[in-house]
């Protein structure tokens, strides 16, 4: 289907560039490409081209090179005697093309002295196609531990480098402040990194730092993620 999507574009770029006393009669897309007119009808690349050549250029500017994710998967707490517990969440949930995109996890430990939860909305300052972006982050934030508990307005930025148009593989680097500007301020310092196994199927694995004046904190995550495309 791509090489037949390859083909529609030159030949219609060509038509266009050099058109012949065939085109000039405005001759049916079926009979300027030679194509079975049921194909013609049932692809959308078809039809779009059909009526007009669009602006490749700015479709792959705006179509987001990251999906929609869900995620799940298992945790340790290296600073807390390499606890065990689990994660879920979801990821990159679009708000159509206006570069905002939301996240919503929960993270905890099998005797739940250590608890994560987190609902942030990132604009991306970049076109979600491009393969680097720069997004602020703001949201709330629940974080508990056995020395201290804390619950507030999260702020920061996230750096997202996506190495495949597809999500195949990406890395992130997201710093951020739970209750900025307080005493019980924590900063969060998460690393993210995905591989695709398949066009739906992730691997990941995620590392957060906690830095509060109460005590340091850690946590590693290996995580299965679902994505949409």
């Amino acid at each position: 289907m791509k090489i037949k999507w390859v083909v529609a574009s030159v030949c219609s770029v060509f038509i266009t560039l050099f058109p012949n006393s065939k085109t000039q009669a405005n001759p049916s897309l079926e009979e300027a490409l030679d194509i079975d007119s049921n194909l013609i009808q049932s692809s959308p690349v078809f039809k779009k081209w059909g009526t007009e050549i669009p602006n490749v250029l700015e479709d792959i500017r705006n179509d987001p090179s990251f999906n929609t994710k869900v995620k799940l998967g298992i945790v340790q707490y290296p600073s807390s005697d390499d606890l065990g517990g689990f994660q879920v969440g979801v990821e990159d949930v679009f708000f159509g093309t206006t570069g905002i995109t939301a996240n919503i996890g929960y993270s905890q430990s099998l005797n739940a002295d250590r608890v994560h939860f987190e609902g942030n909305l990132f604009y991306s300052l970049f076109s979600l196609g491009n393969y680097f972006n720069l997004a602020p982050v703001v949201g709330y934030h629940y974080l508990e531990t056995e020395d201290y508990q804390e619950d507030g307005l999260n702020v920061g930025l996230q750096l997202r480098l996506v190495l495949s148009r597809t999500d195949a593989a990406d890395i992130r680097l997201t710093q951020s402040f739970l209750s900025p500007g307080k005493e019980t301020e924590v900063g969060l310092t998460t690393l993210a990194v995905g591989y695709a196994v398949s066009d739906q199927l992730r691997l990941g694995v995620e590392i957060q730092k906690q830095n509060a004046a109460v005590s340091k904190d850690s946590r590693v995550g290996v995580l299965t993620q679902w994505q949409f495309p």
